[in-house]
């Protein structure tokens, strides 16, 4: 009978062991992010430019309600008067420490071939809705976990 407590021991360390991580797990909430500006950085002239198109800096707020630094990467879609016009993706580590904000910088490339006359007619009145969705995501010892993200407003051109 003695054997069977050590054995017993082990089993309920390891089971506290593996609720503390699920608890750890669910108290990560989805970081908060929110639309700054948008702004042209770049406008090709057509006719000068084979398959010409226009740069933009997106800029966006991001808010970290955790107890621990986030956000590895993120894949997003952008959309300008409601028509997608461009996908993209951040490999690269984008911490925010626990509790703080920073602002993210998206690049984003759009070709005049790909925008439909909602959004044309749009630029033509200097103003445009433009709405970024997509997904963030954390690496944790526990896994990856994926969050929602949605961002919107409108911006002058």
């Amino acid at each position: 009978m003695i054997k069977v407590w050590p054995a017993f021991l082990v089993m309920l360390l390891a089971g506290c062991d593996l609720v503390g991580a699920i608890a750890s797990r669910q108290a990560i909430t989805r970081a908060e992010f929110s639309f700054k500006t948008a702004e042209i950085t770049n406008l090709d002239v057509p006719l000068l430019v084979q398959n010409p198109g226009a740069d933009l800096k997106v800029t966006l707020g991001v808010k970290n309600p955790n107890p621990i630094a986030l956000l590895d990467k993120l894949d997003y879609q952008v959309t300008l008067q409601g028509q997608p016009v461009a996908t993209g993706f951040l490999g690269e580590e984008f911490k925010v420490e626990p509790g703080a904000s920073r602002d993210l910088i998206l690049p984003i490339s759009v070709k005049y071939s790909a925008l439909p006359d909602p959004i044309v007619d749009a630029l033509l009145k200097r103003e445009v809705a433009v709405a970024i969705k997509g997904a963030s995501h954390l690496s944790t010892p526990f896994g990856t976990l994926d969050f929602p993200m949605e961002v919107g407003g409108r911006t002058a051109i």
